[in-house]
This record gives structure tokens, C-alpha cells and sequence, in this order.
């Protein structure tokens, strides 16, 4: 019986194809992997030998898999700079990793398919795969296929988890990079496990079991009596809403307490009140709190940034966004009582305010989208008629723009991966923006006013989308400089870099790709009609009518994937 997956036929240069069929042996342990025999291997032509070429290091294998290639249900295939294949899993997954060259000194993990996990559904889940550690310089499993799901945390360890479905019970092992069994047995069936600093904390959903705190040698290091709350970092915020709030560091020890946080702040007459976290900042481990009358931001240490005395300042509320804390105040009072005076920092003794959205006609309006505009009616001139809001850094420096006026917001991120370091004013005829990373100013133009959006896709770039009454037309800038404006563009962040695609009014399809570094500069103009998919260091994966191909930073084509292979199956 015969499996059918596909093959890497050799484009050359010139677009001529070299085929050939080559056979690929199953490895006798069943678990999935196969390689090709050594007899195969140098059966290859000598033009296959020749031409192909990837430029890797010596430990270095090209790995493609998952969904890639039209491969089914995720089969994965390394290879060698010759484009041979060296190693095969089938029905696999190799969870957080691209396309491209990987370190084959460092091992892996990798799913496998399970039928029975399956059980006949056609579309296929995470949980329908077996995880193990493969150590592919070795050839061998380090920690056995046999969990239904595997983690590599930064300190080292793996943790593999295994559920019993009859005692509907969820076990843990941590293992060393090696593969040895670090500690085992570890019952996590309500709970979670995350990595606090350089230790894992085991903590129950809700609460109600003890925190069990281990080192990167598995070893239990402490205990902490049942306790809800969230993990941040390297800090765990236990949250107690009779008794309190305490922020542990990742050893289990309690660095801000109520008592610390009235000793640092110098804070009066709250002996009596509770310490609550509000909100704790995972940019840049600000923290929100409260102790009676006081509203407070502190630093990850407890040390204090920014307080409002509510009592005496009842229209101001402090908040942290992002890098930044903001001051609110409501225009109840009829005027603004903002200045640099009343702000407390550690620095001088003031006062704050805050808001997160603001309340017009029955909807909150907030920045979280990043929406500016609503045609001639700045959502952000409609705001700040009911509110003034100022941006402050950590040591209490007030921003302002070049004209001294405040900013309008935070410009928002456009995906995942990136955070922006950015503030945006609206002018007549675009943006001004303060990059207060590096503590430069843009002026971002576009002319007439339409329903726009703006946000940063990586830092120091900026997209811009205008709707007008006629059309969409979207701007691409790096700092001062504009790199695109059209009506078809689609920008994505690939491996660090941007990628903005224009694509054809008549079909969509034909795609003209452009790619920027992360310091502005154009690395790749596409040569043809193309879908760009992975961008490595050396080398850019694309889609060419319909063949997944390799391209070098120049256009030219090193390798294609086409045609078929056929696989024998193990007996």
C-alpha cells in the first residue's frame, strides 16, 4: 500500500524542472518519522546534486511542515542544504516553529496524529495529537510521544502533561533539556502551570488549593496557602477581596503589601483600608492600586510613581497605558485642573486622573481599535469636551506636542506581536506623533478627512486607512517618510518585517510585494505576481501561480514544491 505526499521538484534558473521520484523508508520504531536510505540518496541525479543549494550552517536543516505544501494533516519534512530529504514525520505538527533553517543541535517537539483521539472528525484539533521531544541530530525521542500536550518553558524545562480520561485527572512531568525526569506525578487537573521568573507555579483556577512553586531542577520550593490570581511576569498578584491584595515575587516571598505600600507612599489615615491591585501592567509593570482615599501608581517593586488624593481631587483619576500613566480629569468641575503642579510623583508631591472610555450618547468610545475619525466629528474633539486627558511618563514628565497641546491618545498596535511606543495628535490635514521610545516627532499627512484609522504595525511604521465617500485610500509611512499609498494595499508583519501587498483591482490574486526591515529600508521588490508566506534571513517562501517556492532576496528562484512522491507504507 502506497501513501502520496508531495515533492520538491528543482526549478532552475531558467524555469527548467528536474523530476525525479525517490522512495522514503519508515524507521522500524512506528512513531511516525522516516528518512531516506543511503542507497536513495546517492541514486539522485547529479544535476540534483549540483544545482540545488541552500546556504545553511552545518547544523542546520530546512524544515517545512504543518499545513505547508499541501501537505494534509501536517506532515513534516527536514532537509538538508541540498534540498534531500533527511527526516519525515507523517500526520505531524511542530508546534512554534516557521519554515525555514532550524538548529538541529536543539531538539524539538513534535505532535503526532492520533486516530483515536480523532475519532472520525474531519476537521483536526491540537488535542488530537500525541507530543513528544525529538533530538534530531541524534535521531532518537528524548521525552516519549505518549502526552497530550508538551511545553518548553523559558528556564529550561519541559512540561508534559498527561490527562486520564477515567479518572478524569491531569498529571505533569518536568523534564531537563537532556530528557531526564526532573519531578513527576504532579497533579495540575484544576489548575494551570506558568513560569514565574525562572520558576513554575502551579495554582488552582480558583483558588482554593495551596500554590506549589518549583525550581528549574524540579525541585518543590515552597508552598503558598490557597490563593487566587494572576501571574505577571516574574511577579503572581494574589488577589483577596476580604483581605487584601499582595504581589509575591517568583520565589513565593511578598514584595508589595498594603503595609510596605503606606510605608513607601507615606500615605495617612488608611490604616483601616484594604490594598487592592486594580490593574497590573504587562508593557511596562506599572500598577494600578487602591488604598481608601488614594489612587496610586506604583512600580514593579512598590515604589511610587503617580497618586491622586480622591478626596481632594474628585474629578481625577489615574490610569497606566502601555509605557505611560494618564491623567483624567471630568469637566464637571467646568475647567481643568491638570497642570504639573498637581501631579505626585516620586519626584515631587502632586496629584492624577484616569479613564479607559468615555460615555456619548449611550456608547463608550475607546481607543482599543484605534479609530481617530468619524467624518467632520473627531471622536477625540468630542471626548475631550467632557474630559481632559494628559500623558505623563514614568518620572513624571508632562508630553505635550510641539504646539503645547495634549495628546489625543495612544496609538494602538495593528496585530499581536508589537506594542507601540506612540502618541498621535490630530491636525487639519494628518497626524502629528511623539515616539517617546526615542523621543521623536512625525507629521504623518493625508489630506481630506474621511472615517480613519490609524495604528503601527512595528515600530516606527504606521498605517493609515482613510474612508472616504468614494474610496479607501491607505497610507504606509516609516517615521516622516511614506512608503505606499493605493487603495489595495494589505500590510503584514512577517519575521520582523513588513510586507505590503498590492494587489491587482482585477484579481486578487495578483499580488506586487515589497518588503521593509525594521530600520525602513526595502530588502525585496517582487519580481512577478506573487503571495509571500515566510521570510527567513536568506531566503523568502512564496506562492508563484499556485507552486509554493523558495526565492533568494533578488527574486530568482532556488527551489520549487511540486509534483509527488511515493512513500511506501510500513508493513
Amino acid at each position: 500500500m502506497k501513501k502520496i505526499i508531495p515533492v520538491l521538484v528543482l526549478i532552475m534558473f531558467v524555469f527548467v524542472a528536474c523530476k525525479n521520484n525517490n522512495k522514503m523508508n519508515n524507521d522500524s520504531d512506528g512513531n511516525g518519522e522516516q528518512t531516506l536510505s543511503e542507497s536513495e540518496a546517492d541514486n539522485l541525479p547529479e544535476t540534483d546534486k549540483e544545482e540545488v543549494h541552500l546556504e545553511l550552517e552545518p547544523n542546520e536543516w530546512y524544515y517545512v511542515g504543518e499545513d505547508d505544501l499541501d501537505y494534509g494533516f501536517g506532515k513534516v519534512v527536514f532537509f538538508d542544504s541540498s534540498m534531500k530529504v533527511k527526516k519525515y514525520f507523517d500526520n505531524a505538527v511542530l508546534p512554534n516553529n516557521d519554515m525555514g533553517a532550524i538548529d538541529i543541535t536543539k531538539p524539538v517537539i513534535i505532535g503526532l496524529l492520533d486516530d483515536d483521539k480523532r475519532n472520525g472528525a474531519t476537521v483536526v484539533e491540537p488535542d488530537q495529537y500525541t507530543y513528544g521531544v525529538y533530538d534530531l541530530k541524534n535521531d532518537t525521542w528524548i521525552v516519549p510521544m505518549d502526552y497530550n500536550s508538551l511545553v518548553k518553558y523559558a528556564n529550561g524545562c519541559y512540561g508534559a502533561f498527561l490527562v486520564d480520561t477515567e479518572m478524569d485527572t491531569t498529571s505533569m512531568t518536568i523534564y531537563n533539556e537532556q530528557g531526564n525526569v526532573l519531578a513527576e506525578g504532579i497533579d495540575v487537573t484544576n489548575s494551570y502551570v506558568s513560569l514565574v521568573g525562572e520558576n513554575l507555579w502551579n495554582v488552582s483556577y480558583d483558588g482554593t488549593q495551596p500554590i506549589a512553586i518549583y525550581d528549574a531542577s524540579g525541585k518543590s520550593v515552597k508552598t503558598i496557602d490557597s490563593s487566587y490570581g494572576m501571574v505577571h511576569g516574574a511577579y503572581f498578584v494574589a488577589s483577596d477581596i476580604e483581605e487584601g491584595d499582595i504581589i509575591y515575587n517568583e520565589d513565593g516571598e511578598p514584595i508589595i503589601t498594603k503595609e510596605n505600600v503606606i510605608a513607601n507612599c507615606r500615605l495617612k489615615d488608611v490604616d483601616d483600608q484594604k490594598f487592592f491591585v486594580v490593574s497590573y501592567n504587562d508593557y511596562s509593570q506599572m500598577i494600578e492600586a487602591q488604598i481608601g482615599k488614594y489612587q496610586l501608581i506604583l512600580d514593579k517593586d512598590g515604589g511610587l510613581i503617580s497618586c491622586i488624593n480622591q478626596e481632594e481631587y474628585p474629578n481625577k483619576f489615574i490610569s497606566v497605558e502601555y509605557w505611560l500613566y494618564r491623567v483624567t480629569e471630568s469637566s464637571n468641575t467646568g475647567k481643568s485642573n491638570v497642570s504639573d503642579n498637581t501631579i505626585q510623583s516620586t519626584t515631587s508631591d502632586v496629584d492624577e486622573d484616569d479613564e479607559s472610555g468615555v460615555l456619548i450618547d449611550g456608547d463608550t468610545i475607546n481607543d482599543d481599535y484605534g479609530i481617530v475619525t468619524d467624518k467632520e466629528d473627531t471622536i477625540y474633539n468630542v471626548t475631550r469636551n467632557n474630559d481632559v486627558v494628559a500623558y505623563y511618563d514614568r518620572d513624571g514628565n508632562h508630553l505635550l506636542t510641539t504646539e503645547g497641546e495634549e495628546f489625543q491618545g495612544h496609538i494602538q498596535p495593528y496585530g499581536v506581536d508589537f506594542t507601540p511606543h506612540d502618541l498621535f495628535y490630530q491636525k487639519s490635514n494628518g497626524f502629528e506623533i511623539y515616539d517617546y521610545q526615542c523621543k521623536e516627532t512625525y507629521q504623518l499627512n493625508i489630506g481630506e478627512f474621511g472615517i480613519v484609522e490609524l495604528q503601527s504595525p512595528l515600530h516606527g511604521f504606521y498605517l493609515l486607512t482613510n474612508e472616504l465617500d468614494e474610496e479607501t485610500r491607505i497610507y504606509v509611512y516609516y517615521k516622516n517618510q511614506k512608503l505606499a499609498e493605493g487603495s489595495n494595499l494589505v500590510v503584514q508583519v512577517l519575521d520582523g518585517n513588513l510586507v505590503i501587498t498590492d494587489y491587482s483591482e482585477d484579481y486578487a490574486l495578483d499580488e506586487m510585494s515589497h518588503i521593509y526591515n525594521v530600520n525602513g529600508e526595502k530588502v525585496y521588490d517582487s519580481p512577478c505576481y506573487e503571495m509571500i508566506e515566510q521570510i527567513g534571513s536568506r531566503y523568502i517562501l512564496t506562492q508563484r501561480e499556485g507552486v509554493r517556492t523558495i526565492v533568494d532576496y533578488t527574486g530568482n528562484v532556488v527551489y520549487a514544491f511540486d509534483q509527488s512522491i511515493d512513500v511506501e507504507a510500513s508493513e
